[in-house]
């Protein structure tokens, strides 16, 4: 995957989104999964440091790429003390846990989530075509 295409997507979802990237994980990485393969990966943000302290982890949505074995991470920047924009680290380095029941507490949280995606999903094939 190229860091161009990645930058692409993250300027279409800036433009497109009034605080992007906050609150927008689960979209990006179920968007980039839709349109480039990359498989949406759930799981939790780990604080550099905070491993031990479970209170500062944060539920979190990024991509996997297994073939490369490369994680991509486009809204990662809305967490306190991280600057790029965009992410990319070998699987399991960037401070990042997967974790399944992350997906569940989504769905509890946010029920209209992927109806909502599936909408945003449509308007950024507008802009790609």
């Amino acid at each position: 995957m190229e860091i161009k295409i990645l930058e692409k997507y993250r300027k279409i979802l800036e433009d497109t989104f009034s605080g992007f990237p906050r609150g927008y994980c689960y979209d990006s990485s179920k968007i980039l999964e839709y349109f480039e393969g990359l498989k949406s990966v759930s799981g939790y943000f780990i604080p550099e440091g905070e491993y031990q302290n479970k209170s500062m982890w944060r539920e979190h949505y990024w991509n996997e790429d297994k073939k490369s074995g490369l994680e991509f991470d486009i809204t990662q920047d809305q967490f306190q003390g991280i600057n790029n924009k965009i992410i990319i680290n070998k699987i399991g380095r960037g401070g990042l846990k997967k974790d399944k029941t992350v997906e569940k507490i989504f769905e509890q949280n946010y029920p209209n989530l992927k109806g909502y995606t599936n909408n945003i999903i449509k308007e950024i094939e507008k802009i790609l075509i």
